[in-house]
């Protein structure tokens, strides 16, 4: 099956990628995309977007917050194919992070996005990520 990692294909002034240090209840996650938190408080929602082409079947990713979070981060997490909302949960500091699989099959454009629920600073990332043909 041919795979593609999101974090190879995405870079952004806010996000950083392909961090080895990223830990979630002390779990290690690796070619990570995250958020600069020292950004994200100007306005409290982010999001990172991706081209599909319509070449791509499953997404599969974990989302969370990771343990630099502050205590009392929180936040919701929602992705969408072409607009539509395909899935979204709502975290906070010490949860465990969500493994999620989602079918992108013939979806153009992916976006990951991520609201902050408190005022707490969160260190958010989209871990693992990988897009499978």
């Amino acid at each position: 099956m041919t795979h593609l990692q999101l974090s190879d294909i995405y870079f952004s002034k806010h996000w950083w990628i392909n961090a080895n240090n990223v830990f979630s209840l002390g779990k290690k996650f690796v070619k990570n995309i995250g958020w600069d938190a020292k950004e994200f408080w100007d306005n409290r929602t982010t999001y990172v977007k991706y081209k599909l082409n319509g070449d791509y079947r499953t997404l599969k990713m974990t989302l969370g917050l990771d343990d630099e979070s502050r205590v009392g981060a929180s936040g919701e997490f929602r992705v969408y194919l072409d607009g539509e909302e395909k899935y979204k949960f709502w975290i906070e500091k010490g949860e465990k992070p969500r493994n999620v699989t989602i079918d992108v099959t013939g979806g153009n454009a992916l976006k990951v996005e991520y609201e902050a629920g408190s005022e707490a600073i969160s260190f958010l990332f989209i871990g693992d990520t990988v897009l499978y043909k």
